[in-house]
């Protein structure tokens, strides 16, 4: 499910790119991240449990990325 989170991550960052064209330096923080997941018309995830695959949503997928940003120091634990 990393492979996933990542690959959500980098498409969001290319979108970043490609609205602010010229642009060195971007930033964002994880709000702008689940705003753009929420505005996706479809976004969910297949995960394997075993040997049947269960789907999950959008609030998953953020649970997700929040776990991944976090282990990596990007993002700030919560309270």
């Amino acid at each position: 499910m990393p492979k996933a989170m990542e690959g959500l991550i980098r498409m969001y960052e290319n979108y970043l790119q490609k609205i602010n064209q010229g642009v060195k330096n971007i930033t964002y923080d994880i709000k702008n991240l689940y705003q753009y997941i929420d505005r996706l018309p479809e976004c969910a995830a297949l995960v394997s449990d075993k040997g049947a695959f269960t789907p999950r949503g959008k609030n998953w997928i953020k649970e997700q990325l929040y776990a991944k940003l976090v282990s990596e120091g990007s993002a700030p634990k919560k309270q």
